[in-house]
């Protein structure tokens, strides 16, 4: 399967990118003119559309669409946009605002492109889906007896309504179904929280690979205002959802090309009964195996943009907050390598905030961390010229009627570059 690029059939507009620092470019010349530096923001946007689990998803998705079809910038990496058709759907609302766009669809069955672990071994090929076994099917009818009769809106096409009452009207159930069942079967339940019921229980009781989440869709999508070419894309060992990095080369108008990366590693997860059910944490069941596969995560990343690329951005959601400033560390061993490979496009004088924050009513996370970055390679770092966070603003509605939130449980970054043939 091939990445799909789009492109729309109209030249590119006059553009004005705004972040601190204003910028005018023009693709047709002017401003622009063809051996000059140029300003182009490079950005990263966690839009949370991962179901009904996640706070005020409803609500806040036709908020992300009309925000994002006017948005003014140059080169966006969308990541979370799990649900359905919003893939597509996103890359149609934006059409004017971002000409082109770069996603690769992913489904169940789409393979890592290496599946050795860190420790040079490579895990066993499934035989059976993770609730095949007898006595797994068993455990797993349990368990989605008692979300369906609690926890879920009715019918076929139910989902479950939140995590509190997951917690309170089944949470005796979960720990003998955590306690009870092999770790595929009980991660495929895990993975499939997103999913409609009867989707859950298909995918968890007859997919081969149904401990896959979202139907094996990945939710990444790469916006750019200026034409994409050499589109590439990278497959990761994962566990609970496909991870992906997309890449593409960006032509600018005054003839600087830069190969750009779009991607979500896979987050550290904290809660209790997040229990890591991969192959690639090492033995590790709790959160450092989530620690471990993302870091084996970015240290095939690192790899593959080495591979291929003189000079790159990359944007997204690594998972990973540096400790200073105002943020808490997080995910310290995917962070390190980054940040001794790569340089960080934050401009001088900037103050780490988060885009992961406590104080966000759509978050659930533990601390303030900034998780969302934009990366450099093979440039220095006085070409950032400005970075700052975006999205900030309270544009959804609560579906509790509590008033407004903002359009996502993150906030963007974004990066101004001053970007030369």
């Amino acid at each position: 399967m091939h990445p799909v690029m789009s492109r729309s059939p109209f030249a590119l507009a006059l553009l004005c990118a705004c972040s601190g620092a204003t910028s005018v470019v023009s693709p047709g010349g002017g401003d622009a003119a063809a051996g000059s530096p140029l300003e182009v923001s490079f950005e990263t946007f966690n839009v949370a559309l991962r179901g009904p689990l996640t706070p005020n998803e409803s609500t806040r998705r036709p908020a992300v669409f009309a925000a994002l079809s006017a948005y003014s910038g140059d080169v966006l990496c969308v990541q979370d946009a799990w649900q359905g058709d919003d893939p597509s759907n996103l890359v149609a609302a934006t059409k004017s605002s971002f000409p082109y766009s770069l996603r690769f669809p992913t489904t169940l069955g789409t393979e890592p492109d290496d599946r050795t672990t860190a420790f040079g071994t490579t895990p066993a090929r499934p035989t059976l889906p993770p609730c095949g076994a007898p006595s797994d099917s068993s455990q797993f009818d349990d368990m989605f007896a008692c979300l369906r009769s609690n926890c879920s809106t009715p019918g076929d096409n139910g989902v479950l309504t939140s995590r509190t009452c997951i917690e309170q009207r089944c949470g005796t159930s979960l720990l003998r179904f955590k306690v009870g069942a092999t770790a595929r079967c009980y991660g495929s339940l895990l993975a499939g929280f997103a999913s409609p019921m009867a989707t859950l229980a298909h995918d968890c009781k007859t997919e081969l690979h149904g401990d896959v989440g979202y139907s094996g869709r990945n939710g990444v999508v790469l916006l750019s205002r200026f034409p994409l070419s050499s589109s590439a894309h990278y497959v990761f060992a994962s566990t609970w959802e496909q991870r992906v990095v997309i890449a593409a080369r960006i032509a600018f108008p005054n003839g600087a090309q830069v190969d750009t990366y779009c991607t979500a590693l896979t987050p550290i997860r904290e809660a209790g009964w997040d229990l890591y059910t991969g192959d690639y944490g090492g033995g590790a069941t709790d959160t450092s195996g989530w620690e471990a596969e993302q870091r084996l995560q970015a240290e095939r990343l690192v790899a593959w943009v080495k591979g291929r690329s003189s000079r790159a951005v990359l944007l997204g959601d690594f998972g990973a907050s540096p400790t200073t400033g105002n943020v808490q560390g997080f995910g310290g061993l995917t962070w390190d390598l980054l940040a001794s490979e790569f340089v960080l496009a934050a401009a001088p004088g900037t103050t780490a905030r988060c885009t992961s924050c406590v104080g966000n009513p759509n978050a659930t996370t533990a601390a303030d961390r900034w998780l969302d970055h934009v990366w450099l390679y093979g440039f220095k770092a006085d070409v950032v010229h400005g970075s700052t966070r975006t999205f900030l603003e309270t544009r959804a509605d609560a579906t509790d009627g509590s008033g407004k939130v903002p359009l996502s449980d993150r906030y963007g970054f974004r990066s101004v570059l001053t970007v030369a043939p």
